[in-house]
């Protein structure tokens, strides 16, 4: 996956594909943005992607990624 289709895709809501099948949907962030300011618990490198959704979060590198599809 492209660093770049993930970078184009920031705040959409997505589907994301993990290189161990795992499927994610939610909204989508760069750890590091202005989203995560306010938390410095969550506020880690800035190499990770972060997926929100009403259940869980996800935390994932752009390199773990399979698959993504924006649902927007």
């Amino acid at each position: 996956m492209k660093k770049v289709l993930l970078d184009m895709s920031l705040g959409k809501r997505v589907k994301v594909t993990l290189f161990d099948d795992t499927v994610c949907e939610g909204e989508l962030h760069k750890i590091g943005d202005e989203f995560f300011m306010n938390d410095p618990d969550l506020y880690i490198s800035p190499r990770y992607f972060c997926i929100n959704s009403s259940s869980r979060s996800v935390y994932f590198k752009y390199s773990h990624v399979k698959e993504l599809e924006v649902m927007d």
